[in-house]
């Protein structure tokens, strides 16, 4: 599975705005697991085939594939006496 961000991107073009509530409940009727949801958007762990179906089942709403990747530092260098 691969994490997509879904995300509000305004009022739909064909009615009325799906609501973020909504959003999560068609997600999980999709068999996809929601892993959090903020204002407008929602963090999804999916496969391709369902993160496509998800959005056109939500009008308004667009996908991305998660591209945050959590790296650590480096130790700061000790400088030369």
């Amino acid at each position: 599975m691969k994490r997509f961000v879904l995300y509000c991107g305004g009022a739909a073009p064909s009615g009325p705005q799906v609501g973020p509530e909504e959003a999560a409940a068609a997600t999980r009727a999709e068999g996809a697991k929601v892993v959090a949801a903020g204002t407008g958007t929602l963090i999804v762990d999916a496969e391709l085939p369902q993160i496509k179906r998800i959005s056109r089942l939500l009008p308004g709403w667009s996908y991305t594939a998660e591209t945050r990747s959590v790296r650590k530092p480096a130790p700061p260098r000790r400088k030369a006496a």
